[in-house]
């Protein structure tokens, strides 16, 4: 690339419109970029950057504040540069985001872009810089590293990294082909991983179906996860959980007989433990029942009184009734008799039924152990039903998932097809703009046309106007001219009458010398005179001056007007048609102007949507993945459903077969009547008990009142006769008067006492003989156990049976779903084993091939290749760095090992002939450096252009750094700069060194004031 001409407006501090012609430079292709700080030096090679690659030369510029702060919002901030390859030019045109002209006023303007080559014009950014990039052979980074080296960045391709130079170095060494291939082999890995990957979540996934169980060598190998020796012991312990199931089913059996000879001990024991309680709480009772009769005597003293007085006043009453009350007892005592005869009846039979109870449960236990056997039926067949419905659901999910699959499928193609459109409508986009300026060129034409048109017709209308006037001005010349020569002829008709009257007698004729004058002339009324002559000649002349411009007027209207006649190529007699015809025309382009721009829009708009349809794209990738992986976990629950079934229909048969014989509707049958006469029993058997021994206590209470009444009459008459002396005694023993009442307690109150006392003393006879009883039934289970060791060893029993259950049911699932696991471990074990082997061999290759191999020293096949034009690359800066550093320095590729496990191959480091040493180019000064930085940037122009790869760098630009140097490194430095402007390379340099200055006089001059920066070039 060689500069040919830069033109800037309004851009950084340049505010007019400032063009530099390189080509002033003649053979003179070393220039200095001279001037102040702050004056705009950096900006120019800003301008070739950002022309060529829409970006400035520094990273500390932004292209979107370009404009100049000296230029208004009506300025138009634009760079213009015209640049040479390989002897052809190339003219690129760019307008960065800002306030500029308007019709209307100022108003935003987009950036935009013209790149010219030839006759291809490109006016999209993102097109031109694609295609500036591969007419230069590198980009932007690139560029600023080889051809552009500016502030603060000039160190770059010198110390950058491996990985910084391979990019630099693959666009011009074209390794593309074997990058490519390295990624290939990435991919094939990649894919091969995902495969394994795949197996492996197979192979996790199948662990997560197994139960917990406690098996630490197992854990063990899980956390490893040494799925060969998994296996194993999978299989090991498959066949221990059947064994260990076999022992628990033998071992419920026998726990199932002790358990109910327990329940019926425990239930006998339950009775006499209650009827011990009710002992002992009868004998809690004692005492206060002792204390109730001694207070009920007290109550009978105290009412001593009050019964003599009452048996006084009522002696001769009682007497007459006595005899019906005594009649009264007989017969409820009679009543009573046959009551207590009737049930004792009843409760023999009950009795009976009550001593069968044990029989009667544990028969009732037998029948409820067959109906949980159909009841297990009946659970089973339900398990069944819902593993059915399972399998179903599962198969409905399944084909609805396909459904959804091949729907994703369709989605993906309809979206690959409208890519596919928007891309043919970037195309069409391209097609429509250049036939826009095709349309508007011919559009401007048509305009031009009708101008040129318009104006004929114009001149036309001033022609006609033109030549009315110059009749006009004609016929008043002629009138005025007409007027005149009378006048004239009047004048010199009067002139001779004018002689005649001035004639005396005898003088000579003026005329003919005659001194006769028979007939002198006459003189003429209102002739003209002179003076009147004169104004009439003076407007003559008006008249024909006038008449003589209008006729020129005329006249040079006619000439215009045959000019364009002969420049339109048209008559004036045809211009109308013409006008019309170019109307026409011009609607016949707007037409065609509209439908393009209105397809341009309609494309545009379908382009916007390519973002939001590639995201839909990946959207429908992820989601069939995830619909892939949803397919094989919903075929692997149908595969194990599939197996439940089979074993729970094996367990429903096995079932059957033990109550063949047996109707499940007999069985509930009998067990609600004998469930019915079980509790009929136990309800009844009390309920008699307690009738009998309250109509006991009632026919003692009888016997005991009917005595008492036969005593009462024997003494009756006694108690008469005594009663006053009683009464008398009473009180005066009890030392009280006539209103002794007020001072007793109710009588109501020491029956009731009585009451309590009868039933207490009831009770306590009924309960001992009862517990008599209990004892021979409870002596009849031989081994004495108290209650709470018979209930501690029944729960015991309850609780082994329940564990044994739990550890049956709790080895019957683990047996299973270990048998599931093993079966589908060992399928995917040995297909992920032919997968890791091919893996394995596959990732070595690539490892190699892409640098992350130890062997190979992590030198990747590309880096291996562009190693090769590294060292010819350093070779030839040497040449330069030896020349500039006295032979002191040399650069060489480094062969250190660095850590990590970046790219390697492509770092730099320097020897040292003073010292002997090797050591990082980063370790040199900053003088050092700058010599370094810029022989290997001359190296690597030198070694691009010897190889054929279509790149040729003609020009370097170098943004400071010889400030760094002192006055021997200068000189070298110039001079090696010197013999590549001998060779026709153009370098420009951006310095504030003196020397530079007076060494080299092609300039370009930059000076700065108040309004703006200017720049010119000095030869």
């Amino acid at each position: 690339m060689r500069p040919i001409k830069l033109e800037m407006a309004a851009f950084g501090p340049y505010k007019e419109h400032t063009i530099l012609d390189f080509t002033q430079f003649n053979n003179q292709s070393l220039f200095l970029v001279s001037g102040p700080t702050g004056s705009g030096k950096t900006t120019i090679f800003d301008a070739i950057a950002y022309a060529l690659y829409d970006s400035p030369s520094g990273e500390s510029r932004n292209k979107d504040a370009f404009k100049s702060d000296f230029a208004t919002d009506m300025d138009l901030c634009k760079v213009a540069f015209t640049f040479e390859v390989n002897g052809k030019e190339y003219y690129i045109e760019r307008i960065p985001n800002q306030t500029g002209p308007g019709a209307r006023g100022p108003k935003n303007i987009a950036s935009s872009v013209l790149f010219r080559d030839g006759d291809i014009v490109t006016t999209k950014i993102k097109e031109a810089n694609q295609e500036i990039a591969e007419l230069l052979s590198i980009n932007y980074e690139q560029f600023k590293q080889i051809v552009m080296l500016p502030q603060g960045e000039f160190k770059r391709l010198l110390e950058s990294d491996s990985k910084n130079k391979e990019v630099i170095f693959r666009n011009i060494f074209g390794t593309e082909v074997i990058l490519a291939f390295q990624e290939q082999l990435k991919k094939q890995v990649a894919q091969l991983n995902k495969k394994v990957e795949h197996n492996q979540v197979r192979l996790q996934s199948s662990l997560a179906y197994l139960p917990t169980l406690e098996d630490e060598e197992l854990t063990n190998l899980v956390e490893t996860e040494d799925y060969s020796a998994i296996i194993q012991r999978l299989s090991l312990l498959q066949q221990k959980r059947i064994e260990e199931t076999n022992k628990i089913n033998e071992e419920q059996t026998k726990q199932t007989l002790k358990t109910r000879a327990l329940e019926r001990h425990h239930e006998e024991k339950g009775v006499l433990e209650d009827l011990e309680e009710k002992i002992k709480q009868l004998a809690d009772k004692e005492t206060e029942f002792n204390l109730l009769e001694i207070k009920i005597k007290q109550f009978e003293n105290a009412q001593a009184c009050l019964e003599a007085k009452h048996q006084l006043d009522n002696e001769k009453e009682e007497e007459m009734t006595l005899a019906a009350h005594l009649l009264d007892t007989t017969n409820a005592i009679n009543e009573t008799k046959e009551k207590i005869t009737a049930i004792n009846s009843s409760f023999v039979h009950v009795e009976k039924d009550y001593q069968a109870l044990p029989e009667w449960r544990e028969q009732e236990q037998q029948l409820k152990e067959n109906i949980a056997v159909f009841k297990q039926l009946d659970q089973l067949q339900e398990e069944l039903d819902l593993l059915t419905s399972k399998d179903q659901t599962n198969q409905l999910d399944l084909d609805n998932l396909i459904l959804e699959l091949a729907q994703v499928e369709q989605d993906s193609k309809a979206i690959a097809q409208t890519i596919k459109k928007i891309q043919d409508s970037h195309i069409q986009i391209s097609e429509i703009k250049e036939k826009l300026t095709k349309q508007k060129t011919i559009q401007t034409s048509h305009e031009t046309r009708e101008n040129d048109l318009n104006r004929m017709a114009r001149l036309l209308d001033n022609y006609e106007q033109a030549k009315l006037n110059m009749q006009t001005e004609e016929q008043i010349f002629n009138s005025k001219n007409k007027a005149f020569t009378e006048a004239t002829h009047q004048f010199n008709q009067n002139i001779a009458g004018l002689l005649a009257s001035k004639m005396e007698e005898n003088q000579a004729c003026p005329v003919c010398g005659s001194l006769d004058h028979p007939a002198p002339a006459p003189l003429i009324n209102h002739a003209p005179t002179e003076a009147d002559l004169q104004i009439l000649q003076v407007d003559v002349s008006e008249a024909q001056m006038n008449y003589s411009q209008a006729a020129a007027r005329v006249g040079s209207l006619n000439n215009q007007l045959r000019e364009l006649e002969n420049q339109l190529s048209i008559q004036r007699s045809s211009l109308s048609d013409k006008q019309v015809e170019i109307q026409i025309k011009k609607a016949e382009v707007h037409e065609k102007i509209t439908d393009l721009n209105i397809q341009l829009e309609e494309l545009q708009i379908m382009t916007q949507t390519e973002e939001t349809i590639q995201s839909k794209q990946t959207d429908l990738r992820k989601k069939e993945k995830t619909l892939l992986i949803r397919q094989a976990q919903l075929e692997t629950d149908q595969e194990r459903n599939k197996n439940e079934k089979v074993k729970k229909e094996n367990q429903y048969q096995l079932l059957e077969k033990s109550v063949l014989d047996l109707e499940h509707a007999r069985l509930e049958e009998e067990i609600k009547d004998l469930s019915e006469k079980i509790k009929e029993t136990e309800k009844n058997y009390p309920l008699l008990k307690s009738q009998i021994t309250d109509l006991e206590k009632q026919l003692a209470i009888y016997e005991n009142t009917l005595s008492s009444q036969e005593k009462q009459i024997q003494a009756i008459k006694k108690r008469m006769i005594l009663a006053e002396k009683n009464y008398q005694e009473k009180l005066s023993q009890a030392q009280l008067d006539e209103n002794f009442e007020d001072q007793l307690l109710p009588i109501d109150q020491v029956e009731s006492s009585r009451a309590k006392l009868s039933e207490y003393q009831d009770t306590v006879k009924i309960t001992h003989s009862r517990y008599q009883e209990q004892l021979t039934v409870v002596a009849s289970f031989g081994e004495h156990l108290d209650a709470q060791t018979l209930q501690n060893q029944l729960q015991e029993s309850f609780k082994i049976a329940d564990q044994l259950k739990r550890e049956y049911q709790h080895l019957a699932t683990q047996l299973d779903a270990i048998s599931q696991v093993l079966t589908t471990m060992k399928t995917t074990y040995e297909e992920g084993q032919l997968l890791m082997d091919k893996f394995g061999h596959l990732q070595r290759i690539s490892d190699i091939a892409n640098g992350k191999s130890t062997e190979t020293g992590r030198l990747s096949f590309e880096r291996y290749v562009l190693a090769i034009y590294y060292e010819e690359i350093v070779l030839a800066a040497n040449q330069r760095l030896a020349q500039m550093t006295a032979n002191r320095y040399l650069l060489q590729r480094s062969e250190r090992e660095s850590k990590g496990a970046g790219a390697k191959g492509l770092e730099l480091d320097v020897f040292d002939h003073y010292t002997g040493q090797i050591r990082s180019v980063k370790t040199l000064s900053g003088g050092e450096s700058f010599k370094a930085s810029l022989a290997l940037a001359l190296g690597l122009s030198d070694v691009m252009q010897q190889q054929s790869g279509g790149v040729q760098i003609d020009t370097l630009f170098i943004d400071e750094g010889f400030g760094t140097l002192d006055s021997e490194s200068l000189e070298q430095a110039i001079q090696t700069l010197a013999e590549l402007n001998a060779n026709g390379r153009m370098i420009g340099i951006i310095s504030h060194v003196d020397e530079l200055k007076t060494r080299i006089p092609a300039h370009i001059k930059v000076t700065h004031s108040t309004s703006g920066s200017q720049a010119e070039i000095i030869v």
